[in-house]
């Protein structure tokens, strides 16, 4: 109570875990002097936490209750400043939300409150917290129905508008827009522009009916459909200056699945049970753990069905506190649209000891993330099979002290004081289904299927991070698993692909299965929006190189299509083992990775640079930079089994396999009466001359070398052998497309000779091809291109590695200035930058100006050494300072992707396709430029387009 003071004639008290107010007519409590420092659970930064959520028993009969502020915008109380809430009068808990976002002072750090009220007796507050909560903004209108008609190749929007939409909205156009989670602000409709998003169609509007009808509008654009896009709805007034107005929140197209649904679906019983029927309250304040798992376990032993976890259709839905749900075989979860799973902030809840922070530490261990190590799944599950999350509704963690979304580096501030722990924790489960989900507030990953099989994700939207490693959906060990049109914007790795052989964290709700089958196969992504950051959207972390048998650890059969994957790496890899080879583990290592192979990424939106680094992948196609081996890999079979080869075997399962002969492991294929078999690695050879090598054993009718393009099944090159003893044999053929082939080499069957057999070994390719020529030409299609928006000056120059063209700058002594070859006004400038030195000098990076003349220019500064990043306008001798971001960084030394868009209404700015801010600024013709300084760097990417 010393914290807190209050109006003459009342008093203010600690009772048990509560505070009281005593009133005696009109009066007030009031906390001020709020910590400002970022982080801290009493500290308010609005307005992304724009919400006093108090738990509050009126015993006073007070009529209702007024919340008002200070903050450091707004230092003074004020009427326009509060809000005020009608109080129930029967003596109960409830809860309040002093929802701030209308008040104009909602801005900045909040400084104090005070709670009047009205009243004579007691104003208990038995608990408050600062909460981020949707917004109070005005909508135009509600979508009824958004649908695809694959047939056409179209979807239709169809809404109802205000009653007074046709006074304010006649004569505009109404356009539809496709957009993403990157330039959602979270701030409601008075916050969107059209800025970044593209318009798909416009109507003129009309209000003859009580609906209106968008139709034949593009399902598709040039490389994806509209599947992973949100949609936006925009007035557009024909009047020159007036700003377009957004009508409603965002949208998706509902049928989502018009193209394929479940290939995995299972049936349950038809038993449906509500846990408010097992005492659950879903009142955003008891703790309705118990009664929930009441419910699962109840409706397990009467043979499996659903539970139901109710929502209703208020503003804030029904929130059920909990802190684990153990599911059980059979059981779908069905999560309501209203209804709101949400983490318990309060320890007491917990029936184990919770681990505060986001890290354990165990010497000697990476990564120990308390999800991990110390803290149970919020919905757990291991060895069971037929279960469902499933019903329209949130699960949303404790996000107490955050501040920003996945802005570095304040995401991670605040971990101290937050119960981290995964919102969904699944171990070897068979058929599981999760859908139309949302998880938000997530302060470490968000979901982990580990060693689960027959997996379908579809329509889940995991966003809102509070905290760093908010890794999306896990599917290590897993077989089978298909993620339908999810949307993912977070900080890290998005769909996760992991092998391991050692892995100490699985300590509490899952653990290392060494020496089982980890391996990862049949993985499908579709229409799906994937965003992560500083990581990787499609991520392949190879670390079961200690496994005698790296069969057990691929990562096999991966396609991934009409996505839009962006961040640094919109497909990448973490390669290094950490629990094997060098130690302590530095990151280092690039040939500790296990095997990756059949791999078909095509038709996808991506923004960042595709890289799998130093794996030697085999079987991979893809449009987007990646290529497979020039060579074997595992030709000599010591990484163990058939590991990195793509076996078709006959229906015979020991078709194909691995033979000791002569005290060593070799491959084998036979059962050739069964049908045709072959054992091949799909490999990416260039123009030039080639030649397979391998020793072989065959039965009397020999096997086949051969050599076939991969995507055509034209045969390039074969040679029946016969080889009674072990000997060598090798098959030349000639590649001439000078971008190169993707090419199946290896071993075929030949007839149907029931004894037949081939055992082969050490297989290699001696290649001959112009590496240094084919660099050559990439660089000066890169130099082309470019030349045609910019002048570069000499010490900037193509450069190609590895099948890639980057402009290299080296400016460690100089400044270098790369010019657009003519003056804009409206324009979008984009460029990916990765720095490869940095000398220790104070200015040291990077800028993006924009100058009218010499004395004028407006310009956006990264300061590598200072980390800051400023948008400034410069006057002759003066300086305006239009933004400015301190402790400015990036997690990775990648390339990271810039984009400035200078419009009429300002100029906003995207890193790593997120909108990053908006600044009002008034555009003026002017040369636009690229300055480095005290860098070397390389470039990637770099384009201009005028409006």
């Amino acid at each position: 109570a010393h914290f807190y003071s209050c109006s003459e004639g009342a008093e203010v008290y600690d009772k048990g875990t509560s505070l009281t107010l005593n009133l005696n007519g009109k009066g007030f409590i009031e906390a001020k002097n709020l910590p400002l420092d970022a982080g801290n659970a009493y500290g308010m930064k609005m307005p992304l936490r724009n919400t006093v959520f108090a738990v509050i028993r009126n015993l006073c009969g007070a009529k209702n209750a007024t919340l008002s502020f200070t903050s450091e915008t707004a230092p003074d109380y004020r009427a326009e400043n509060s809000v005020t809430l009608e109080l129930a009068e029967d003596n109960g808990r409830h809860p309040y939300y002093f929802n701030l976002s209308a008040c104009p002072g909602c801005d900045g750090r909040l400084t104090g409150f005070r709670i009047e009220s009205e009243g004579i007796g007691e104003l208990i507050i038995d608990s408050y917290s600062f909460e981020q909560e949707k917004p109070f903004y005005r909508t135009y209108c509600e979508v009824i129905s958004c649908l695809a008609d694959v047939k056409k190749d179209t979807f239709s929007v169809k809404v109802r508008f205000a009653e007074d939409a046709e006074e304010l909205f006649e004569g505009c156009d109404i356009g539809v827009f496709a957009g993403t989670m990157a330039d959602d602000t979270g701030f409601g409709t008075t916050a969107e522009t059209v800025s970044g998003k593209k318009l798909l169609k416009k109507v003129e509007f009309s209000q003859k009916s009580d609906t209106f009808e968008i139709g034949n509008i593009p399902l598709r654009d040039s490389k994806t459909t509209m599947l992973p896009y949100q949609l936006l709805l925009f007035a557009l007034p024909k009047e020159p200056g007036k700003a377009p107005v957004c009508l409603c929140d965002r949208f998706y197209i509902e049928n989502y699945e018009c193209f394929e649904g479940n290939p995995y679906a299972f049936e349950l019983p038809a038993l449906t049970v509500s846990v408010t029927d097992f005492g659950a309250k879903g009142d955003a304040m008891a703790d309705d753990t118990e009664a929930i798992q009441a419910a699962v376990d109840s409706v397990s032993k009467r043979g499996g069905g659903t539970v139901v976890i109710t929502g209703d259709g208020s503003f804030y839905g029904r929130r059920y506190i909990v802190t684990n749900i153990l599911l059980r075989s059979n059981i779908e979860l069905r999560i309501e649209k209203g209804a709101v799973l949400w983490q318990s902030q309060r320890r007491e809840h917990y029936t184990y000891e919770p681990a505060y922070g986001h890290d354990d530490i165990i010497p000697g261990i990476n990564w120990t993330h308390n999800l991990h190590t110390a803290n149970l799944p919020l919905i757990q599950g291991a060895n069971i099979e037929n279960i469902k999350i499933t019903g329209g509704g949130t699960v949303r963690m404790l996000d107490t002290g955050s501040e920003e979304n996945v802005g570095m580096p304040g995401y991670s501030v605040g971990c101290c004081r937050r119960i981290h722990c995964i919102p969904l924790g699944l171990f070897v489960c068979k058929n599981v289904e999760m859908r139309d989900v949302s998880v938000i507030r997530c302060n470490n990953y968000h979901t982990s299927f580990s060693h689960s099989e027959r997996v379908y994700i579809a329509n889940v939207k995991l966003h809102r991070v509070k905290c760093v490693s908010g890794d999306g959906f896990n599917v290590g060990g897993c077989k089978h698993v298909f993620v339908n049109r999810c949307f993912f914007q977070s900080n890290d790795d998005a769909i996760v692909m992991s092998t391991h052989y050692e892995d100490p964290r699985g300590l509490l709700w899952w653990t290392n299965l060494r020496g089982e089958d980890n391996s990862v196969r049949f993985v499908t992504v579709r229409h799906s929006y994937l965003n992560s950051g500083g990581g990787k959207a499609i991520c392949f972390i190879t670390w079961g190189t200690s496994d005698p048998n790296q069969e057990l650890e691929e990562i096999s059969n991966v396609t991934a299509e009409d996505n839009i994957l962006t961040c640094v790496n919109p497909v990448g890899a973490w390669f290094d083992n950490p629990y094997n080879g060098k130690q302590p583990f530095d990151n280092t290592e690039t040939d500790d990775y296990s095997p990756v192979k059949q791999v078909r990424i095509f038709n996808n939106r991506y923004e960042g640079i595709c890289s799998l680094g130093p794996i030697r992948a085999t079987d991979v196609l893809t449009d987007c930079g990646i290529y497979s081996a020039p060579d074997f890999r595992n030709g000599d079979f010591s990484l163990g089994g058939l590991a990195n080869y793509t076996v078709n075997r006959n229906k015979n399962p020991e078709s194909a396999h691995t033979v000791v002969y002569a005290d060593k492991t070799k491959g084998c294929i036979e059962h050739f009466e069964d049908g045709k078999v072959s054992v091949l690695q799909g490999l990416r050879l260039g123009m030039g001359t080639h030649r397979f090598i391998c020793e072989v054993l065959t039965g009397e009718g020999g096997a086949k070398l051969t050599a076939r393009e991969i995507q055509s099944g034209k045969l390039i090159a074969e040679k029946t052998v016969i080889a009674s003893y072990p000997r060598f044999e090798e098959l030349p053929f000639e590649i001439k497309d000078e971008e190169g082939l993707d090419v199946y080499v290896g071993i075929e069957s030949i007839g149907t000779a029931k004894d037949d057999f081939c055992v082969f070994d050490y297989l290699r390719m001696e290649s001959v091809t112009d590496e240094e020529g084919k660099n050559r030409a990439l660089e000066k299609k890169l130099a082309d291109k470019t030349a045609k928006d910019f002048i570069l000056p000499k010490n900037t120059v193509p450069r190609a590695e590895e099948g890639k063209a980057n402009l290299s700058c080296d400016s460690k002594n100089t400044e270098t200035l790369i010019t657009a070859k003519k003056p804009f006004s409206l324009f979008g400038i984009e460029f990916a930058i990765r720095i490869d030195s940095l000398p220790p000098t104070e200015n040291a990076g990077y800028a993006l100006r924009f100058s009218e003349n010499g004395d004028f220019y407006r310009e956006l500064r990264v300061n590598l050494p200072k980390r800051t990043l400023v948008i400034k306008e410069v006057s002759g001798a003066a300086e305006k300072e239009l933004f400015r971001k301190d402790n400015f960084f990036f997690t990775s030394l990648d390339f990271h992707n810039f984009r400035l868009e200078a419009a009429e209404s300002g100029a906003t700015l995207w890193i790593d396709s997120g909108l990053y801010t908006s600044v009002p600024c008034k555009p003026a013709a002017g040369n636009v430029s690229i300055r480095i300084n005290n860098i070397g760097a390389s470039i990637n990417g770099l384009t201009i387009e005028n409006f």
